[in-house]
């Protein structure tokens, strides 16, 4: 054991930001040394939940708070972070070995399985070593909540509350420089892309996450309304400010204020309302998840299990690969692969194709997509995912047409010609339908169905009938409805709908 003095350790995980950080503020109060530590876990680098598009924006969030932090401290010859390559426990044992850890200060993680599971690791390593671990909520979501009964209360009492903001100018004088870990040799250990910045993907980082929402309260909010649904229009007017909570660049709390700072802005209050309507669900179902988070894996309605829907991996990849034959799941497949987000309705539909017209389990699309969008927040996303595939057993089924949703929400086709440039050339009356095209109209156009784009993997029609009369029927069974009963109790506050 050295002879140094005991360290504190502020573990940044899903918290990316120095405003608003309630576990940085806290440690900045006590009189120990810190260090400010992020951990590369090989097991999680490794899980199919992520991809590199999500290394790459941590990566790039981490250089953001280096730099603000070197500015901070007047010096920019070490990184402020320390960046280590290792499992969790491996780490913490080697920094106790060689600094003697006295506290940890981190924010409770919402996050998949494997965290957890990893979390209750090394809380027992800490126990078994006397170390304090100083947890703090997050994002308005609490611990072992039995019920909603309190919990809007609670929401609002901590979004109304003042900003956790840190102390920084005690940095200087606290912050250790372990010059003894190399953050070259680290970033060395990942794969080369996530060390390299990407055109189509957003760049990560609490100035990048502040510019995107000022530009939107202050301007581009202007239309969300009219074109939240429309999967090219909602690129430009949505806030895109996701990315950026998921990775805790920014907090809910300083979402909500924004809104209330702003919302009665001319021209634009309408938009807001419409559009912080919309992000103030996004702590419900995080909430939900933390409460019942086996639904990563498991059919939140258990009564569900016994609907057979079994993987057929033709579907699938078609599916993944954005082959479908219908062209604005293609589209959508396609534009999520590429840059790292689509809107709502769009993953709605491709969630409901996989599950309803394919009629396959949603656990591996859900899989899939977390590891493209950009703005994974499994907190969202597996709640999402299952009550778009219709096995929550209390909400609404929606199967969406995709050909219909076609029509409507891409009329002149401009999304589809963009991710499905196979398809340019038609006019756009076959754009949504181009297995009605007939073979002299492709013949002219240069666009073979079966060649150059695929038929339909499946019958539209008769996939859409079977799937709302199998979804309706189930659903009205006694034991889903008994197991809904639960879910309400548990998840829903009494006498309110939506909570």
């Amino acid at each position: 054991m050295a002879n140094a003095a005991p360290i504190n350790i502020v573990w940044f995980k899903r918290d990316l930001r120095l405003k608003d950080h309630a576990p940085l503020k806290r440690a900045l109060q006590e009189a120990k040394p810190l260090m400010l530590l992020y951990i590369w876990e090989p097991s999680l680098l490794a899980t199919k939940d992520y991809d590199v598009r999500h290394w790459r924006f941590v990566r790039q969030s981490l250089d953001d708070l280096n730099t603000q932090l070197a500015t901070i401290a007047g010096s920019s010859s070490l990184p402020a972070i320390t960046e280590v390559y290792g499992e969790a426990i491996t780490v913490f044992n080697e920094l106790h070995s060689t600094h003697k850890v006295a506290s940890i200060f981190s924010h409770e993680e919402i996050n998949i399985g494997c965290t957890f599971e990893r979390d209750k690791d090394v809380r027992k390593w800490i126990k078994t070593h006397h170390i304090s671990w100083h947890e703090f909520a997050h994002n308005g979501v609490r611990r072992a909540l039995s019920n909603r009964k309190d919990y809007v209360h609670y929401w609002n009492e901590v979004m109304n509350a003042t900003y956790e903001d840190p102390d920084l100018s005690k940095l200087q004088v606290k912050l250790i420089p372990f010059s003894d870990i190399a953050l070259k040799e680290v970033r060395d250990r990942l794969d080369p892309a996530v060390c390299a910045d990407h055109a189509s993907f957003q760049l990560g980082g609490e100035v990048e996450a502040r510019n995107w929402l000022r530009s939107f309260v202050k301007g581009r909010a202007k239309g969300y309304t009219k074109t939240v649904s429309l999967p090219n229009e909602s690129r430009t007017h949505n806030s895109r400010i996701s990315p950026y909570l998921a990775w805790g660049n920014l907090s809910a709390r300083q979402i909500f204020q924004t809104f209330l700072k702003f919302k009665s802005t001319k021209g634009l209050a309408f938009d807001l309302k419409t559009w912080y309507t919309r992000v103030s669900w996004r702590c419900h179902f995080m909430q939900k998840f933390e409460s019942e988070c086996r639904m990563e894996f498991l059919n939140v309605n258990s009564a569900y299990n016994a609907l057979d829907r079994s993987h057929d991996e033709r579907f699938f990849t078609a599916w993944k690969n954005g082959q479908t034959g219908f062209p604005l799941v293609d589209a959508a497949m396609r534009a999520v692969d590429k840059t790292g987000w689509i809107n709502f309705r769009m993953r709605a539909m491709v969630i409901s194709f996989l599950t309803h017209y394919c009629w396959q389990h949603w656990r591996e699309g859900a899989v899939w997509l977390g590891s493209r969008f950009l703005d994974f927040e499994p907190g969202i996303h597996y709640p999402q995912v299952q009550m778009q595939a219709g096995t929550t057993g209390i909400n609404t089924i929606r199967v969406y047409n995709p050909t219909k949703q076609a029509q409507d929400k891409d009329k002149n086709g401009v999304f589809i010609r963009e991710y499905v440039p196979e398809l340019a050339a038609l006019p756009n009356h076959y754009l949504a339908e181009p297995w009605n095209m007939p073979p002299l109209e492709q013949q002219f156009l240069g666009v073979e169905i079966g060649k150059d784009y695929p038929f339909p993997i499946v019958d539209g029609a008769s996939a859409h009938q079977r799937a709302v009369e199998s979804l309706w029927q189930f659903k009205n069974q006694k034991d889903v409805r008994f197991e809904g009963r639960r879910i309400m109790k548990k998840h829903v506050k009494p006498g309110r709908r939506w909570q």
